[in-house]
């Protein structure tokens, strides 16, 4: 009789047990306390990581402030101490108005294993638990200002309203808001209504026509962005190319000013998509304007769920113009592009 020879393996370590990533409620609601601050102001970083060219950031602002601009008849003659005249300054005041907004969304953590940072958690590799769920929420802080950037220009605010683009007025909201009203015309030189669409046949002149119709004020600033959509920026490019494309030394079409005018710079945006309009300003004209310095505002993580959790942030936001007055801005009216041309 044949003995058969049997044997048994045994792992030499035990397999991990498997523990639900809800166990991490304490990593997440301790990050999001102790990390406050930065998670707070993530969102507009990220935002103004993407536009800082073209705006400035003012903070501090809960629902509104005033931006005042003083002007008055006041100059220096010949010294005469017997000589008196009434001053009677013109005091402007433009309002930067934030709106306070939300956002409260559960999520299972438990799906987090499924990607190479749940991996790390569960086998405490390279971050630790904390780092972790910090690096998490920081990137939902960033998707938050990823979503304000994108409808910085068009968003319209609407009471009630559920998404970033009803939260606030962005730039060109305000730009139509200010031509209904009165305060950006023709008449008043801080618009420039143009007579046909621009192509790539003829956006050189259409935009070097708009830079010359810009006030003397505005042009002697050594910077100015020209802010417009892509299109208008690839027509600038193809236009160039076909009107220097003979000239031996021009070795590059990607122009970054307008040509005769070297102190302005092209700004195309993705946010501009659809525009109706075009800006040429300064960087310290156009504002985004936030608190981030009051109980007011928070982020927290909370569990009122035996798996999901719950994240919840809030924040004060809007943007402005500083001045609309023709020695700091001039808005482009445009003519509607066929589709083949804004492409």
């Amino acid at each position: 009789m044949t003995k058969v020879k049997t044997s048994t393996k045994v792992n030499a370590e035990p397999a991990a047990p498997f523990t639900p990533f809800t166990s991490a409620y304490e990593e997440f609601n301790e990050s999001a306390r102790i990390y406050r601050p930065e998670l707070l102001r993530k969102p507009v970083k990220r935002l103004y990581e993407r536009i800082s060219d073209i705006c400035t950031v003012r903070t501090g602002i809960r629902y509104e402030e005033k931006q005042y601009d003083i002007d008055a008849d006041l100059e220096f003659g010949n010294y005469n101490p017997y000589e008196r005249e009434e001053v009677d300054p013109e005091i402007g005041a433009r309002v930067l108005r934030t709106y306070f907004g939300s956002v409260w969304r559960w999520f299972d953590p438990n799906k987090f294993y499924k990607t190479k940072l749940g991996s790390q958690f569960t086998k405490g590799e390279a971050l630790t638990r904390t780092e972790i769920v910090r690096l998490m929420l920081t990137i939902l802080s960033a998707i938050l200002g990823d979503n304000l950037r994108k409808v910085i220009w068009s968003a319209k605010h609407v009471k009630g309203g559920k998404t970033s683009a009803k939260l606030f007025d962005g730039w060109d909201t305000v730009t139509a808001n200010e031509i209904a009203g009165g305060g950006i015309s023709v008449a008043n030189k801080n618009l420039y209504e143009f007579k046909e669409a621009i192509t790539n046949i003829n956006a050189v002149d259409q935009l070097k026509a708009f830079c010359r119709a810009a006030s003397d004020d505005l042009m002697d600033e050594e910077h100015v962005n020209l802010i417009v959509p892509k299109y208008i920026y690839h027509a600038y490019n193809e236009d160039y190319k076909t009107t220097t494309g003979a000239i031996p030394y021009n070795r590059e079409y990607k122009q970054t000013f307008i040509e005769g005018f070297e102190n302005v710079f092209i700004r195309p945006m993705s946010e501009k998509a659809g525009s109706p309009y075009i800006h040429l300003s300064t960087k310290e004209n156009l504002l985004v304007g936030c608190n981030l310095q009051g109980e007011e505002e928070t982020i927290l993580v909370e569990k009122h769920h035996p798996v999901f959790l719950d994240f919840f942030a809030t924040i004060f936001f809007g943007t402005d113009f500083r001045k609309i007055s023709a020695d700091s801005m001039l808005v482009g009216k445009l003519v509607a592009a066929d589709d083949d041309d804004a492409a």
